[in-house]
């Protein structure tokens, strides 16, 4: 039996129903036979889509395999659901039920979500022709932890402990091990495929020496070595060796009862290192699988079996085929693998001990006490600033509303003081103040009038005022005052030094890029760039951004100075968004955004023209009247719609009495 591990993101589901890859076209019904094994299909569906759509996780499941040699082929159900249990239960350790929870009834796969299935070929196909189907199971588990949410963690892989559970496996059921059945060329290469594939012998001109083959020719050269003198005098004698050292270091001693260091020196590993032409940029150790006979002649016997019991890479002894074993000596066997990953085992669960209890650490953030506190802090708040918050979405000063009743009917929202007499009535499209004639109450109403238009989203250079002269007056001065207020402070910095710039490839390269940024500079100065971000209304790039590059306007809005997702969010400045959303160059972006505030000051200086003009004709239409000349009683004949104030003053003055003469 053969064991397989990896891990993906999705793929699974659709295997394990239509059975398609590359370079197969038949079905699943047409190729295996779907025997369930554990878990469930549907469920374990629904939890990948889940973590895929929830969790940002570069994989999502674990897809483990086991394949039975041509022996093994009528290897029982129950035997291969024997089998997947042991596999749940040794690579994820940390998930299986204590024992009293297994006296309840508790089983590893009520923890994990996963689906498994037996598939038994009908039929032989492949991409080459020459691969032969068997028998095989296939299990995904969801990285998703039920209880935590967070993902679950495999046993990590050791190669003594997985080939130890391998052995194992194929002892207490009689399977063929793949530790006794190594392919003749091991690791597969390119050269391995095409000879597997064609029969032929693959030959690479631009080929060079690997390491694990110069070792061979080292391994070989000292096959008749019979001192360290004489690997010594071989090693110099070999022309492409530069140059041979021996290595000898010592290592701090480790109590193997405790595992603690016990704080003295003993002899650690001894090796030869040389240099080779065929390597120059790297050192090469004569040590390891192929130099045991080095060994032997470097350490001795005391060192080497004490090397063997201490070391990380104690070798495992690779077990016999099953046949080869009485029962006794099979029982044996299989208790002897076992101790070896089952201390791998017992290593990880402890491991997740510790993790626990320093999760348990007394210095976490106790959340009661937060919760109590911030409970305490909404209670504080007045009934209407709570109601402010759900309504515009922002907080408000508690002395700004004080004292408003607000409530919202028919898309308008009402904010009543009967204390001070004022009202607001915020429409979608404006807002109305009913204020008496204190300038105190007024300044107040102006400011939380104000501070409505702002959590709008309105710009405060794009409203129009209309009312009395003293409400106009005092707003322009707030919204100034605002304005003046959200300027950036410049702050001295330490001066650095400039890094070197890259050099071009020419000098035609160098003066052209260096004109350029010149140019970039006078163009748009820092100042102007101030003024682009601060007065320029961002429904203005919105609009730009709907009309040049189509985009879905609808999922954008205006909040404060910056525009806002409304499903993410996420707020970008003007500047940001047109080259992180639009994509487009922050050259061109500039351009695009000067242009905009140009038309936007147009815009607003031809108002203010008009207005001027029109208070000044309506002014001077006032003294008109004032001045004539005419009886009280006729006097009410006259109103206001007998003059054109949008004429023209001359015109309107020849209206009037030959022997008038405005007074100026």
């Amino acid at each position: 039996m053969l064991i397989r591990i990896n891990q993906n993101s999705e793929g699974i589901e659709h295997y394990f129903e239509t059975g398609i890859k590359t370079g197969r076209n038949k079905t699943r019904d047409e190729l295996d036979k779907r025997v369930p094994l554990s878990g469930d299909l549907e469920s374990f569906s629904r939890v990948a889509q889940f973590t895929r759509d929830n969790k940002r996780w570069k994989n999502h499941y674990w897809h483990l395999s086991g394949s039975f040699a041509l022996e093994n082929q009528n290897l029982s159900d129950d035997d291969i659901r024997k089998i997947h249990q042991e596999m749940l239960e040794y690579y994820f350790c940390r998930y299986v039920p204590k024992k009293k929870q297994k006296e309840e009834g508790e089983d590893i796969t009520d923890r994990i979500i996963h689906a498994s299935e037996i598939h038994r070929p009908k039929i032989q196909t492949g991409i080459t022709g020459m691969d032969q189907r068997l028998a095989h199971f296939h299990m995904a588990v969801s990285k998703l932890d039920q209880e935590t949410g967070n993902q679950l963690r495999m046993i990590p892989y050791r190669h003594i402990a997985d080939k130890a559970f391998q052995s194992y496996l194929a002892l207490k059921y009689k399977l063929e091990d793949p530790a006794l059945n190594r392919r003749p060329f091991g690791k597969p290469t390119l050269e391995n495929i095409i000879i597997l594939q064609t029969g032929k012998q693959y030959v690479n001109s631009l080929s060079k020496m690997t390491l694990p083959e110069y070792k061979k020719i080292i391994i070989q050269l000292l096959e008749g070595a019979t001192s360290l003198e004489k690997v010594k005098e071989i090693l110099e004698d070999k022309e492409d060796i530069t140059r041979v050292d021996f290595k000898e270091y010592q290592q701090k001693e480790k109590d193997p009862e405790t595992g603690t260091f016990t704080g003295r020196k003993i002899p650690g590993h001894k090796y030869f290192q040389i240099n080779s032409t065929y390597f120059p940029k790297m050192n090469v150790n004569l040590r390891g699988r192929g130099f045991e006979k080095i060994e032997k002649l470097i350490y001795t016997l005391e060192e080497l079996e004490k090397k063997i019991v201490q070391g990380k890479d104690k070798p495992s002894k690779t077990p016999k085929h099953w046949k080869s074993y009485t029962d006794q000596e099979r029982e044996a066997a299989i208790e002897e693998q076992r101790k070896i990953f089952r201390d791998h085992q017992h290593w990880w669960i402890k491991q997740g001990f510790k993790e626990e209890l320093e999760l348990k650490n007394p210095k976490r953030r106790n959340l009661k006490a937060l919760e109590k506190q911030c409970v305490a802090k909404y209670e504080k708040r007045i009934k209407e600033h709570r109601r402010y918050f759900v309504i515009y979405r922002f907080n408000i000063d508690a002395d700004q509303i004080k004292g408003y009743r607000i409530w919202e009917k028919n898309n308008v929202r009402y904010l009543y003081n009967n204390d001070m007499g004022v009202k607001i009535y915020d429409h979608p499209e404006k807002i109305v103040l009913r204020i008496p004639n204190d300038p105190k109450k007024l300044r107040d109403a102006v400011v939380l009038s104000l501070k409505l238009a702002r959590d709008k989203g309105w710009h405060l250079r794009m409203i129009k005022l209309t009312g009395s002269p003293e409400f106009i007056s005092e707003s322009k001065r707030q919204i100034e005052k605002i304005l003046k207020s959200e300027k950036p402070i410049p702050v001295k910095l330490p001066v650095k030094p400039k890094p070197k710039k890259r050099p071009y490839l020419n000098d035609l390269d160098y003066i052209e890029k260096e004109d350029a940024d010149k140019k970039a500079g006078i163009k748009f100065s820092k100042e102007r760039i101030d003024t682009i971000k601060t007065e320029l209304n961002p429904q203005a790039v919105i609009n730009l951004a709907e009309k040049k590059w189509a985009l879905p306007v609808r999922k954008y809005e205006v909040m404060v100075r910056k525009i806002k997702h409304k499903e993410t969010r996420r707020a970008w400045d003007i500047v940001d968004f047109l080259t992180k959303v639009c994509n487009q160059p922050i050259s061109e972006t500039y351009e695009w955004l000067d242009d905009l505030l140009k038309a936007q000051e147009e815009v607003f200086d031809k108002a203010r023209e008009q207005h001027d003009a029109k208070i000044l004709r309506e002014a001077e239409a006032e003294k008109i009247i004032d001045d004539i000349d005419i009886d009280p009683s006729e006097r009410e004949e006259f109103s206001e719609d007998d003059f054109d104030l949008d004429r023209p003053f001359a015109d309107l003055e020849d209206d009037l009495e030959d022997d008038y003469e405005p007074r100026m």
